[in-house]
């Protein structure tokens, strides 16, 4: 059972640090592909719109999976074929071509990769005992972040020390590895298949409009859904930092890789200090002042500044994105019951998630009409108004829900 442990959190840890390798990759070689803002933006919202629209039916095609363990693999394999596929695509296809025939080997991998999440909560019942998940939730959730930072860290170093070729080539390799490592977990509860198969589920349909139906009648959720999805339109800003660095600040794909170890050393610094944080401030006070030294950054990012300015944005972005997140991550997932939190948490996320995309392309089209710092400076605005709606809503994170 720890051996099972041990690979599936180092199974999680590669394929996070590969698939956050990917993104960053692919954009910046749009990028310089196009200098578009607006491809660059498709492509880095591509992974949220097929999320919404295809989460759902791939989470009831791994539930019907007699051999989840098998689907999870699967997935992770085709996820290497297609990157191999996008550097044949770069290194042999014309100009023209290369641009259709990376959308759509993207849009192949998004939807395989959907997969991964239900896969994956399906394989943990069948791995350890009960009373090992949690655990084993929890070091998947710290394994993500971190491999997260390091990969949004080291892809603009691997860019200038590879190229765009060599990265992809190493980002298949992980994909490789991973679902080798996959192979050596052994089930332990093969019982609960035929099980979990034989339970009558509520459809998909009635848990939407269930969950969807209590959100709406609950003042202080429906409050906490809205503020969810006005923080992800501020997410513009998340494609734009490739357009950012290289037509704004004239700077390479090793000085972008500097600003994002900078904002994971901020994040790291906030979950370290958050529980401190907590106990010395009220949760409204955290995420007030947290997100109104975001709308800051962002606004700063409007104007012509240096390299060390920069840094410290960079810093400051890192903490004050996560800092208020977490806490405010902890209220959502407290203010509402038990019994339904699972089918509101999903109905929040849909709803809310589908706003980054349609975020994203905005931010790409500003961006090429009148330039990439109006982005920063409308989410820095739009922020603001975040922040207005928190003041005047702020019991609602001082509630004790326990």
């Amino acid at each position: 059972m720890k051996n099972n442990i041990r690979i599936f959190v180092t199974n999680n840890f590669i394929t996070t640090l590969g698939n956050s390798i990917f993104t960053i990759i692919l954009m910046w070689h749009v990028y310089e592909l196009t200098s578009s803002a607006v491809y660059t933006a498709i492509i880095g919202s591509m992974g949220h719109v097929i999320g919404f629209f295809l989460g759902p039916l791939a989470g009831v095609i791994a539930d019907r999976s007699n051999k989840p363990l098998n689907l999870l693999i699967k997935t992770l394999y085709f996820n290497a074929i297609i990157v191999i596929l996008l550097v044949l695509s770069i290194t042999f296809a014309s100009e023209n071509f290369e641009i259709v025939s990376i959308i759509i080997l993207v849009l192949i991998r998004e939807i395989i990769f959907n997969f991964q999440y239900p896969s994956q909560t399906r394989v943990l019942p069948l791995i350890v005992s009960s009373d090992l998940i949690t655990k084993l939730i929890g070091y998947r959730s710290v394994t993500s972040n971190i491999a997260s930072i390091i990969g949004n860290s080291v892809a603009g170093f691997i860019i200038s020390i590879i190229g765009v070729i060599g990265g992809l080539l190493l980002n298949s390799f992980t994909f490789f590895i991973s679902s080798l490592l996959l192979s050596f977990i052994s089930i332990i509860n093969s019982n609960m298949i035929t099980k979990e198969n034989t339970i009558i589920k509520p459809s998909l349909k009635d848990e939407f409009l269930d969950g969807l139906k209590y959100l709406w009648n609950q003042k202080d959720i429906r409050i906490i859904a809205i503020i969810a999805s006005l923080l992800n339109i501020t997410s513009m800003v998340g494609p734009m930092f490739v357009v950012y660095f290289n037509d704004f600040i004239n700077a390479g794909p090793e000085f972008y890789g500097v600003f994002n170890a900078i904002i994971g050393i901020g994040s790291i610094v906030a979950g370290i200090s958050i529980h401190k944080i907590n106990k010395s401030f009220k949760n409204s006070t955290i995420v007030i002042v947290g997100w109104s030294i975001l709308s800051i950054s962002l606004l700063l990012m409007f104007f012509s500044i240096n390299i060390t300015v920069i840094i410290i944005i960079a810093f400051l972005l890192g903490f004050s994105l996560t800092s208020p997140n977490i806490v405010f991550s902890s209220i959502q997932i407290l203010a509402i019951p038990d019994h339904y939190r699972g089918r509101v948490t999903t109905t929040i996320r849909s709803l809310s998630v589908s706003l980054i995309p349609l975020s994203n392309i905005l931010g790409g089209i500003i961006a090429d009409l009148i330039g990439v710092n109006f982005v920063f400076l409308i989410a820095g605005m739009w922020q603001i108004l975040i922040v207005i709606i928190t003041i005047k809503h702020k019991n609602i994170f001082n509630t004790n829900y326990s």
